[in-house]
């Protein structure tokens, strides 16, 4: 499966910034004014430049786009961890009305269809793409959804997903990786690959989901898996080179 087209990442679009929110310790929400004509399907990312900073390293970071089309503006979560780099510094302090460069919105971390029963793993700020991805969810989606939502500390999105008006979601809210495991494996029994397995996390975290799923025989183009920095290395050559 592909992860992307060439032709997606080329498009660029200019954002200003809209706002910026800390709901608590080292989390930032980031919301930029979505161009009119703009959209994309929830689960895609976008590759975010800041313009006219002078710092060392990458100008540039993939961040999963948290909403839908329908909300006007484009929202993006990261987390800044104790040793703050020179890129999230420079994000954080951007000012109201700042421009930032994004190429996208691309990738392949979406829903394939309307009627088979999904189960969701997120893991802390690999919240963004499935909470686009739940809100996307039509009244006539009537498959069991169940959430997986694993956290350590706090549970961004939290009050949105509890105001979710679907009648068929099942959010379970989880703190250790033994919970998760557990979790998977009652319902990779339960639904076999009659669904689909969606994983949004840390690398080590979605790697482990998927093992978990594979040891239950579940086939692989039913499990699908957006963990972070999973497609950076891919990206920096064809953005040393095209972008």
């Amino acid at each position: 499966m592909k992860l992307f087209k060439l032709s997606d990442i080329l498009k660029v679009q200019n954002l200003s910034l809209k706002a910026i929110e800390n709901p608590i310790g080292d989390y930032y929400v980031v919301k930029f004014n979505s161009p009119a004509n703009l959209s994309w399907t929830p689960g895609e990312h976008g590759i975010f430049t800041l313009i006219g900073k002078k710092f060392k390293g990458r100008k540039w970071r993939i961040f999963s786009i948290a909403n839908t089309p329908g909300d006007n503006e484009i929202v993006i979560v990261t987390r800044t961890g104790k040793d703050i780099s020179n890129y999230k510094n420079s994000l954080i302090n951007m000012q109201v009305g700042d421009i930032i460069k994004m190429n996208g919105p691309f990738g392949n971390f979406k829903l394939l269809d309307n009627s088979s029963p999904l189960v969701i793993f997120a893991g802390g700020v690999g919240i963004s793409p499935i909470m686009a991805m739940v809100k996307s969810l039509s009244s006539e989606f009537n498959a069991p959804v169940h959430l997986i939502y694993s956290s350590d500390r706090y549970y961004l999105f939290e009050d949105e997903l509890n105001e979710l008006n679907i009648d068929n979601i099942n959010i379970y809210k989880t703190c250790t990786t033994k919970e998760n495991m557990l979790k998977i494996a009652e319902l990779a029994q339960m639904y076999g690959s009659e669904a689909y397995y969606l994983s949004s996390g840390s690398k080590m975290a979605v790697n482990k989901i998927e093992k978990q799923l594979k040891f239950f025989g579940i086939d692989n183009d039913r499990i699908l898996k957006d963990s972070f920095r999973g497609i950076d290395h891919v990206i920096e050559p064809l953005y040393n080179n095209f972008i």
